[in-house]
């Protein structure tokens, strides 16, 4: 069945415990799809862009979803933009889709008077809290207009990569690549036969939040509650008082949790799963949060290229230290430089072949053809291996890679010891050019509150798990490190920092 006639069946027939849970209010799913018509019928009215293309500046909410779904529902491309951006940075992505249309709420007016007249045509923003509620009697458009504008070569979404550098790229995903990639995530989180309740705390503008907490609990008939930021009390109190069961989070987010349940211990044993994905789990942190909860945190990979899960630990089925199997419908390959498939247990690049790989990258051919092996797998540019039971395991990302007088050091590696130290809270390690070794190690390191790291100390330690070469030449101490909104860190820009400080 395809991703709208899904929709369309689960709201119709979702039972009454189906609601989106946004601060006061509580949408049952009749109300979500009744919602969707209303805005997809506007959209046909109102949006005259050349490719049907219409943005989403939305946090996480109700109108957030309605605003998907009601863009495929018009026959639109819907692409969520990051509200963290500055006016610059969404003109490029309005003029690169060239948007005409951007459902959005009145919060958010002062942006987009400061984008009146940089583009070359007018940008028309809908608020929708000013826009009144659909009527009653608004019905989904029939099942054979549905799948006349859904085949699976047609574009469902476009969704611009974070760009740790340069501008970002849009991501065309077609309805094809998000239905495989729903069936593979669905089998593994398993919501539809649990009574599960779903916490969309990770941002539905990103890939990562809005497949997880947004596409497979909606189509899967599970509870949504909607968190707009991160704030870890309203969090974990939410986890609570809603009785959450699932719980998807990048690795930062959990171990700012730990710290939290070590100062004040919860009942969260609602929990049935907890994933973790958008960036390395560090053993330490998936030990804390084991310890404090009695609960797995089944690590995973994917990236937005992908739509985005490639593959993911199970519940009992989880191997700790790896990002688990491959979903049951994408093959993983390890290639070497040369392009050969290595056995496993041997590294290299992890490729990827499954139906949820991407079209391409919107205005960019060239970027597009570098992205794939010349026999069509996605070259992911990170590192890993298999092992014999299927499992993957990332050993770092391929531009990170620090060449020390020839030999190849993985920042992950050296980071996790580091994170075994007590006290550190966060660490990240880069290359800094050096003129006899080519590139050493410096690690930037975020205390925990009130530590002092010493650093004599910390360098004994590292000795005592990696290599001497491995260990860093200097150790900078920051309040913070440069992050992405999906709490990625940004390792071009602590580069520039720590090269201005040498």
């Amino acid at each position: 069945m395809a991703l709208l006639q899904r929709f369309v069946q689960a709201c119709s027939t979702a039972p009454p415990r189906a609601v989106i849970v946004d601060g006061p209010q509580r949408l049952p799913y009749p109300d979500l799809l009744r919602r969707s018509v209303g805005l997809g019928l506007a959209l046909r009215q109102r949006d005259k862009s050349p490719d049907g293309h219409v943005g989403i500046f939305l946090p996480n909410c109700w109108a957030f979803v309605a605003s998907y779904f009601g863009s495929l529902l018009g026959a639109k491309v819907p692409v969520p933009l990051n509200v963290l951006l500055q006016p610059g940075e969404i003109a490029y992505i309005l003029k690169d889709a060239r948007i005409h249309t951007v459902l959005t709420i009145s919060m958010f007016k002062p942006m987009f008077e400061q984008l009146a007249g940089k583009l070359p045509w007018e940008v028309t923003p809908v608020y929708l809290d000013e826009m009144p509620a659909p009527p009653p009697g608004i019905t989904p458009p029939p099942i054979d207009v549905l799948i006349g504008h859904e085949a699976p070569d047609k574009l469902a979404c476009l969704i611009y990569t974070s760009g740790t550098t340069g501008n970002p790229k849009g991501v065309m995903l077609t309805y094809g690549n998000l239905e495989a990639n729903y069936e593979g995530s669905s089998r593994v989180l398993d919501l539809g036969t649990n009574q599960d309740v779903v916490v969309a705390q990770l941002p539905l503008f990103h890939s990562f939040g809005m497949m997880a907490t947004m596409i497979v609990p909606v189509l899967d008939q599970a509870p949504i509650v909607m968190l707009a930021r991160f704030q870890p009390q309203q969090l974990l109190k939410t986890l609570v008082e809603e009785k959450v069961t699932a719980l998807m989070l990048v690795a930062p987010m959990f171990g700012l949790l730990c710290r939290m349940l070590r100062a004040k211990p919860l009942d969260l044993s609602a929990l049935r799963i907890c994933v973790s994905g958008g960036g390395p789990l560090p053993p330490t942190i998936e030990q804390a949060w084991r310890a404090i909860t009695g609960k797995d945190i089944l690590n995973g990979y994917g990236l937005t290229e992908a739509s985005p899960v490639v593959s993911n630990n199970a519940p009992g089925a989880n191997k700790s230290g790896t990002i688990g199997r491959p979903l049951h419908n994408v093959t993983i390959e390890i290639r070497d430089a040369d392009g050969r498939a290595l056995p496993a247990g041997q590294e290299g690049e992890i490729c990827v072949k499954a139906e949820s790989v991407m079209k391409g990258y919107l205005n960019l051919e060239e970027d597009t053809r570098k992205a794939f092996t010349p026999d069509g797998l996605l070259k992911t540019g990170d590192l890993g291996f298999l092992d014999e039971e299927g499992y993957l395991h990332i050993t770092g990302r391929a531009k990170d890679l620090i060449i020390f007088a020839g030999e190849n050091i993985m920042p992950l590696e050296i980071e996790n010891a580091i994170l075994t130290f007590p006290g550190v809270a966060e660490a990240a390690v880069v290359g800094l050019p050096d003129e006899t070794k080519g590139e050493v190690p410096v690690a930037a390191i975020v205390a925990l509150e009130g530590a002092a790291i010493d650093e004599g100390k910390l360098r004994e330690h590292l000795r005592t798990m990696i290599a001497d070469f491995k260990v860093p030449r200097q150790f900078h101490m920051l309040a913070e490190l440069p992050k992405n909104t999906m709490n990625k860190v940004l390792k071009p820009k602590l580069r520039e920092m720590l090269m201005a400080e040498a």
